[in-house]
Order: structure tokens, then C-alpha cells, then sequence
């Protein structure tokens, strides 16, 4: 494996378990902060290496999800840094709760291929039993989330009343 290859590897995974702990604690915390900076750090550094195998290997469908994932993470970064609007909480969490799931889908649909070369449908269903497991859990607490704002909003608004 090339050096490029050993730091994308290292990099995701440390992307998953990063991930996992963001996702799992307390927020707002100092732990949170500087994990989920750590994070994106990972997963940024995940995404531009995954774009350096191109010249050797050619452009794979890994490639326009790397792309999406980029984009979430710029998008949740963006959310938690301008607080635009009184629902960046929830955009941040789902924002970065689907780049995470995206990293955890790669990894899953890239071990098949470690040790079959060309299991493309293994690949595929790794990520789809990834995203079908990941997404209801992703959207249950994003729910919950979206009733909290609402919940603070409407004590915010009674309050000013």
C-alpha cells in the first residue's frame, strides 16, 4: 500500500472513532469540541487523500461520495460557526451525523473489496445495511432535536411575551 493509501486508512479510521465518540457524548462540552474538530480534521484530510488515488487508480464510485461528504462537512461547519438561524443545531447535527454515517458506509462497502477483488455487490449491500441501519437512528434523534429547539423557541417567545 502506498503512503497515500496508509494515511487515507489511518485517517478514516480514526474518522470512525472520532465519529462515534462526537456522537455519543455529552455536547457542548470541551471533550466535544476539540473531538468534533479532530473530527473534521480526519475527515477532511479522509476526502482530499481519496482524491490523490485518482492518477493511480482512475476515478471509483468511493469518489462523488467523497465529494457529498466534503460538502456535509463544510455545510456543518458552517451551521456551528454562523448560527444563522435558530435551527443551526439541528442543520449541524444532521449535517455531520450524515458525514459520519458516509465514512462508516465507506469503510463498510471498502472491506469486501480488500479480500475479493471486483465483490462490487457486496460492497453495495455493506453500504446499504450501513445506511438502513444508520439513517433511522440518525433521523430518531435528529427528531428529538428538532422538538427541543421548538420546545426552547416557544418558552424564548413566551418569555419575551
Amino acid at each position: 500500500m502506498s503512503l497515500v493509501g496508509e494515511i487515507h486508512v489511518a485517517v478514516a479510521i480514526y474518522s470512525v472513532i472520532a465519529g462515534a465518540f462526537v456522537l455519543r457524548n455529552q455536547k457542548g462540552t470541551v471533550l466535544h469540541t476539540w473531538l468534533g474538530r479532530s473530527f473534521v480534521v480526519s475527515m477532511l484530510a479522509t476526502d482530499i487523500t481519496a482524491f490523490l488515488f485518482i492518477p493511480s487508480t482512475g476515478i471509483s464510485w468511493f469518489h462523488p461520495l467523497a465529494v457529498f461528504n466534503f460538502a456535509y462537512i463544510v455545510l456543518g461547519l458552517w451551521h456551528a460557526y454562523f448560527r444563522r438561524s435558530n435551527q443551526w443545531l439541528v442543520y449541524h447535527y444532521y449535517f455531520f451525523a450524515y458525514a459520519f454515517l458516509g465514512v462508516v458506509a465507506a469503510a463498510a462497502g471498502r472491506v469486501p473489496l480488500l479480500f475479493i477483488d471486483g465483490i462490487m455487490n457486496a460492497a453495495l449491500i455493506a453500504i446499504a445495511v450501513v445506511f438502513g441501519i444508520g439513517v433511522p437512528l440518525v433521523e430518531r434523534t435528529g427528531k428529538v432535536l428538532r422538538l427541543r429547539q421548538a420546545h426552547a423557541a416557544a418558552i424564548s417567545t413566551h418569555r419575551a411575551a
